[in-house]
């Protein structure tokens, strides 16, 4: 019989999910053709526009448009259809696939500074460029798909500046933006490459703030946080109409227009579902949703109860397994709940003492990864499953400071984020997760939580429970018994697998399950 337990064993450690190390170079960027494309610093090449297929070898300078260790600095790259398109050297606009022939200039105009928001319809690319700065000098330019094809829209004599491009119609090539006039102020306009024309002053001639922040298309309307000095910024929506351009709710309701409900923006739609964040004048800052009436925009859960903005908020809104996931702080710590859009389908999902979620979540087959802090490893690398089993993946930078798990993407099939290993800037590179689909430390009524799971020495047990624990080695042999600890030491034991068996103390329950010792 011992035979056939080590071999399962055996198995089990083959499958476990493994964090390996890719590259000392932070791949952060915009995926294309099973790419990701980045800006890199280097050495060698100064910052310039790279390129990454996932390994070591893959990850390379991809142009050096700038020759030699001058900078280009490509930025804002944005991906429409299967190109990216970016600035460089600060009045060019340039275009990659992620290879070297599709890799070229479109724009180098002396009249265009500072690209930015691109966004594309059926046959024009928009975007606004001008001198930085707050509400001032930004035009509105077209082009199509081949270099040197740019056209300015808003003419110089009418509009002092054009922000927030949205794409409305994309057959008609129809966007609605922000456009600040010498007779309007700013107001919502649209336009089609050729004829561009006012939607709706939303506070006539008096606004020094755009209208539109934040937005989503949903079918033919446009939801988003506008800003008017009669409410502050509020839920609108638009079909780029003047008669149609409503506010759906004043949610925060107050004579100062400072005081506006905070909506982000972060607009998310699940199933019949428009999800978002905002506050009223009851409550802080918590998950709402919509379906386009007054009467159907509603807080769902006071999550963090009062109004208060300790935590700032819900954040990393993401689909899972057809619901609503975010991180929320309530009056205790920071961790990821769960909706599907009643009060009483608000839960928290991850409920483990001392811990915060502190990073962004990412869905990943059938997987969230996340980065959580515990005080006894820092931020390191958790996920949950579809069952919302949570697992401690990997101390990747052992002690309590952590690696600060974050900025997830997916390439060929495999999750990657990046993380240090010295708890310093110089220390990040980037990580593969190489098998998403078993675990080794599951959080379940069949088993004890225990982390970090594989360990180089010390395992903690935050049970609430009075726990007798042995722990076995492959052969049956007893190599650790420890009684009613919350952290054991087994430094003194050699790397390998090994059996933890935990008792119950008042109920006498056993649970046994693996440990991997590093």
């Amino acid at each position: 019989m011992k035979k056939i337990t080590i071999f399962l064993l055996l198995m089990g450690w083959n499958s476990f999910a493994q964090v390996e190390f890719i590259t000392d170079v932070i791949v952060h960027g915009v995926k294309v053709n099973n790419k990701m494309v980045f800006m890199n610093n280097s050495p060698e090449y100064g910052k310039e526009l790279w390129v990454s297929d996932g390994t070591a070898a893959g990850t390379k300078v991809l142009k050096d448009i700038n020759a030699g260790s001058a900078d280009s600095t490509p930025y804002n790259l944005t991906l429409l259809d299967d190109v990216v398109y970016f600035q460089a050297n600060s009045h060019q606009i340039w275009r990659t696939d992620g290879t070297i022939n599709g890799t070229y200039k479109m724009v180098d105009n002396n009249l265009i500074t500072n690209p930015f928001n691109y966004v594309k319809t059926k046959d024009f690319i928009f975007f606004y460029a001008g001198a930085s700065g707050f509400n001032c000098c930004k035009k509105l330019w077209r082009m199509n798909l081949n270099p040197n094809s740019e056209n300015l829209v808003t003419p110089e004599n009418n509009f002092v500046s054009a922000e927030g491009l949205i794409v409305f119609d994309y057959d008609e090539n129809v966007i609605l933006f922000n456009a600040k006039t010498i007779a309007n102020e700013w107001a919502i306009w649209r336009t089609n490459g050729g004829v561009s024309l006012m939607v709706k002053d939303l506070t006539p001639k008096k606004s020094d703030a755009q209208p539109i922040q934040g937005a989503k298309l949903l079918g033919s309307e446009i939801y988003f946080s506008g800003f008017t000095t009669e409410f502050g910024s509020e839920l609108w929506k638009t079909d780029g109409t003047l008669d149609n351009t409503k506010m759906i709710k004043d949610i925060y309701v107050d004579e100062n227009y400072f005081n506006g409900s905070g909506l982000r923006g972060d607009f998310i739609k699940i199933g019949a579902n428009l999800y978002f964040t905002a506050r009223d004048n009851s409550n802080g800052i918590e998950v709402w949703k919509t379906d386009g009436s007054e009467s159907g925009t509603q807080m769902i859960k006071d999550v963090n109860p009062g109004n208060n903005h300790s935590g700032g908020g819900p954040g990393n809104l993401t689909e899972f397994n057809g619901l609503l996931y975010f991180t929320q702080s309530d009056s205790n710590n920071s961790q990821i709940w769960k909706t599907n859009g009643t009060e009483t389908g608000t839960v928290k999902v991850i409920n483990i003492p001392n811990t915060n979620v502190v990073y962004d979540i990412f869905f990943h087959k059938a997987n969230l990864y996340f980065g959580m802090e515990t005080p006894e490893t820092g931020t390191e690398l958790w996920k949950l499953d579809n069952n919302d089993n949570a697992t401690f993946i990997r101390d990747i930078f052992p002690g309590t400071e952590g690696s600060f798990p974050g900025s997830f993407f997916e390439l060929n099939g495999d999750a990657y984020f990046t993380a240090t290993n010295n708890g310093l800037y110089s220390g990040y590179g980037t990580y593969k997760i190489t098998d998403q689909s078993l675990t080794t430390n599951k959080i379940n009524e069949n088993a004890v939580f225990i982390y970090p799971n594989p360990t180089t020495g010390m395992l903690n047990i935050p049970s609430e429970n009075k726990l007798d624990i042995n722990i076995y080695d492959l052969l049956g042999k007893n190599v650790g018994h420890f009684k009613n600890q919350k952290t054991i030491d087994i430094s003194n034991l050699k790397s390998g697998i090994y059996l933890l068996k935990s008792t119950e103390l008042q109920t006498d329950k056993t649970f046994t399950q693996k440990i991997i010792k590093q």
